[in-house]
């Protein structure tokens, strides 16, 4: 049997070339789960989005069913945080209209 000498105890090399892996599967080793964002939970009424907003932003007042449905703001630091809704089919017209060739039609 092949033995390796390490940090001075003698160890079976399956023992050796096996304890990263056992390391990298043990749960401790696991990464700890992203903390939660501070700030203020937002979701929308007609479940069209949910986010978190960071503390000391404002929110605006909007009712709107397309283009800005919410915008909040911390305006002492010029930070915006907006949510916008577009119709799908506009979006991939526009996005065919930029792939196409000048000249020709879009595909």
């Amino acid at each position: 049997m092949c033995t390796l000498l390490a940090l001075g105890a003698v160890l079976p090399r399956r023992s050796f070339l096996a304890a990263p892996l056992a390391a990298a599967l043990s749960p401790a080793a696991a990464p700890a789960a992203p903390a939660p964002a501070s700030g203020a939970l937002v979701i929308d009424g007609a479940s069209r989005f949910s986010l978190t907003v960071p503390r000391g932003f404002v929110a605006s007042k909007r009712s709107a069913s397309q283009g800005t449905l919410y915008v909040a703001g911390d305006f002492p630091r010029a930070a915006v945080v907006s949510v916008t809704a577009w119709p799908v089919s506009e979006l991939l017209a526009a996005e065919a209209a930029a792939r196409s060739l000048p000249g020709l039609p879009a595909v």
